[in-house]
């Protein structure tokens, strides 16, 4: 699959408990959650994000792999192995990326910036999001 390069790239600041579409719409992604969410936040020890529903069921279409930092790209994404439905403050290594196939069918190449382990409890990330070719 060909992808619209460059990446639109965006920081994010996600509170606890927010679900978010991360195929981004006027500029920015949305924090309402609703049907089309990739992502969930969930403070605590440690923080997690969910890249499925609370329940661990996997909607349609959604994956969410890891890849290393230095090789990130939507086809290392889509040839990863490392496939997973949550990622927290003590298993995910700062060398890696999370990979997200959003609801849009784009890729999210998400690298954590800081875990919300004090106040504020937001997780920050840094998102580049690569739109698949018409």
């Amino acid at each position: 699959m060909a992808y619209n390069g460059p990446p639109v790239e965006y920081p994010i600041s996600v509170a606890s408990g927010v679900a978010v579409d991360l195929d981004v719409e006027n500029g920015k992604p949305s924090v309402e959650g609703g049907p089309d969410f990739d992502l969930y936040y969930e403070s605590g020890l440690p923080g997690t994000l969910y890249f499925s529903r609370r329940d661990g069921k996997v909607s349609a279409g959604m994956l969410a792999t890891f890849v290393a930092r230095d090789k990130a790209s939507p086809e290392a994404c889509a040839n990863s192995a490392l496939i997973t439905k949550t990622a927290d403050a003590y298993s995910h290594k700062p060398s890696d990326v999370v990979c997200v196939r959003t609801s849009k069918n784009a890729w999210a190449i998400i690298t954590v910036q800081r875990w919300g382990s004090t106040s504020p409890f937001n997780v920050e990330l840094a998102v580049s999001l690569w739109r698949p070719s018409p």
